[in-house]
């Protein structure tokens, strides 16, 4: 969307002040908006509410800065929406909600609080699809498969959440290294179905890639430092995309040819989101709270 073509904030705090009963729904991304427009009509909830990704709205560069955020992602800017609608409205509507992955923030102990801001349960929507019942109903789509969903959660879940820390670590620290995409230090071992992940081998490639290998024992240590923090079940603590391409190549060395689209994580991650049940995530903590804005 061009610049010229998004609402101005000042356009939405007139709008808010004379209407202050619509439903508006603020997202961080397009998959975002398509997740809502999907699940809010089966939660029940009023048909005139409206979901808009953040790139929809003008949240200029300067303005995220002044909330001391470092990155102008769609993350930063659909927070210091929210925290600007707080400081401009005298009275905040009922029905405007902005939903933000909750991503690093409360690992790192950094959420920024404001009404009408909601947070994802888990670092993001992907991690809603980490349980049995999707992986089952997703392994059905490869029939047959020779382990079952419990086994392939129990394999890459410890992948999954020693990955987050790793991205954790590199945020905590604030040196914006460039990801590692490359799986090599996870290993499948097709006849017993098992995933090895070498974290040391891994984290060595990583900060050699981004020059930060001379500074491999204070990254080390900060990481040693989030691991005691982590409370939550896996599902809460992994990335999206790491979720997906994990998943993605844990599953390779099964797949017949004909099914050589799955070995792609964004096919996979498309496919999990799909076999969401709207009745078991709506029960969530995020979508009760959603339910009792929107309705």
């Amino acid at each position: 969307m061009k610049p010229a073509d998004r609402i101005q904030i000042s356009d939405l705090i007139a709008k808010y002040t004379l209407e202050p009963l619509i439903r508006d729904v603020y997202v961080e991304g397009d998959r975002d908006q398509s997740f809502f427009n999907w699940l809010i009509p089966k939660m029940g909830l009023p048909s005139d509410v409206s979901v808009l990704p953040i790139r929809a709205i003008d949240v200029p560069r300067h303005l995220v800065q002044s909330h001391a955020f470092t990155r102008t992602g769609e993350h930063e800017e659909l927070i210091t929406l929210a925290l600007e609608l707080n400081r401009s409205l005298a009275s905040y509507p009922p029905h405007v909600t902005c939903v933000a992955d909750a991503e690093f923030d409360h690992l790192l102990s950094r959420p920024r609080q404001a009404t009408g801001l909601v947070y994802t349960d888990g670092s993001s929507l992907e991690a809603y699809a980490y349980r049995a019942e999707v992986v089952t109903k997703f392994l059905s789509l490869l029939a047959p498969f020779p382990f079952d969903a419990n086994h392939v959660l129990q394999q890459i879940g410890p992948v999954l959440q020693e990955r987050f820390l790793i991205r954790a670590a590199n945020e905590q620290l604030g040196w914006e290294m460039s990801w590692l995409e490359k799986l090599g230090t996870a290993k499948v071992n097709k006849d017993s179905g098992t995933l090895e992940f070498d974290s040391a081998a891994f984290i060595h490639a990583y900060l050699q890639k981004n020059a930060r290998f001379s500074e491999e024992q204070r990254f080390r240590k900060c990481l040693e430092t989030l691991r005691t923090r982590v409370t939550h079940p896996t599902w809460a603590s992994l990335c999206g995309h790491d979720y997906a391409a994990i998943l993605a190549h844990f599953i390779r060395p099964f797949l017949p040819p004909g099914l050589r689209d799955f070995r792609s994580g964004a096919f996979c991650e498309r496919s999990l989101m799909m076999c969401l049940e709207a009745a078991d995530i709506s029960r969530e903590p995020m979508f009760a709270a959603l339910r009792a804005r929107l309705a």
